[in-house]
């Protein structure tokens, strides 16, 4: 709802939740790099820019990428990968 933002972050944040699922992680997605919802540090950080995501680990939006320009599906792809393989 952030004019802001340009990306869906509350729509990509219920899509990823599943993804995420009940791993010890948290997962912040923000439409862009104010983060104005929420300042502090998760897991994983996804702040949108430029209609892609950069993620940042173990920090907040000010924090320093280690991925930059994800899609939504990229980003669903390595948390999926990151959960290993189902029982």
């Amino acid at each position: 709802s952030c004019l802001s933002a340009s990306v869906d972050a509350r729509g990509d944040a219920v899509r990823l939740a599943a993804a995420v699922g009940t791993r010890d992680q948290t997962l912040h997605v923000s439409g862009c790099s104010k983060s104005c919802a929420h300042r502090g540090a998760a897991s994983l950080t996804l702040v949108g820019r430029e209609g892609r995501y950069d993620l940042i680990r173990n920090g907040n939006s000010a924090g320093r990428p280690s991925l930059s320009g994800l899609t939504i599906d990229q980003i669903e792809a390595l948390l999926q990968s990151a959960k290993g393989p189902r029982p």
